[in-house]
């Protein structure tokens, strides 16, 4: 039972590892998805301004939606204060004088923010590689699903054998994976 157990685990790494010497698709490298990259080179958008504003934190549908023009900024001023890692919630306050009116849009507008985020969160980090998977970067998502889902049939399967329940392939496999997907899934 051992050994079938490790041919099938052997196997998994081994075609792990060659698919992800397999094809990288544009949109894997710049880290959106597919949908974000056709609607970017739809409007024109090369890859380069793709890269930027993914490193500002910015999705490219965000983008397209053009918040600035609802913040009364232009698109590099906008840029600007992303860059510094501001969300738009923070830019109209540091724009608006702040009325008891404008705090209670903030804290019911934060609060939906803060819920989704926490949600994701809580995905990667049970759900071992659906958040890599549902942003199609599927080689970093099956490989954490996989290995996830390993580690917990080797406890089953020894917990099993040894008629005692055993914990160290889950500590030593699926733990460390969901911390790799919650980590992943935050950048």
């Amino acid at each position: 039972m051992k050994k079938i157990i490790m041919m099938l685990m052997m196997l998994y790494v081994s075609i792990s590892v060659f698919a992800q010497y397999g094809d990288i698709k544009p949109w894997e490298k710049l880290g959106i998805t597919s949908k974000e990259y056709h609607e970017a080179h739809l409007n024109n958008f090369s890859d380069d301004s793709i890269k930027i504003i993914v490193s500002y934190g910015i999705t490219v549908s965000e983008f397209f939606k053009k918040p600035w023009i609802n913040l009364n900024l232009t698109c590099e001023q906008w840029l600007d204060y992303r860059k510094i890692g501001m969300t738009d919630n923070d830019i109209y306050l540091k724009l608006n004088p702040v009325t008891d009116t404008t705090i209670k849009l903030q804290s019911k507008l934060s609060g939906k923010e803060t819920q989704k985020v926490n949600l994701v969160k809580l995905q990667s980090f049970f759900l071992p590689g659906y958040v890599q998977i549902k942003k199609d970067n599927k080689i970093f998502g099956y490989s954490m699903a996989g290995l996830a889902i390993c580690g917990i049939i080797t406890t089953v399967c020894w917990s099993a054998h040894e008629r005692a329940p055993m914990i160290i392939p889950a500590v030593g496999i699926t733990l460390p994976v969901m911390f790799w997907s919650y980590f992943n899934a935050r950048n």
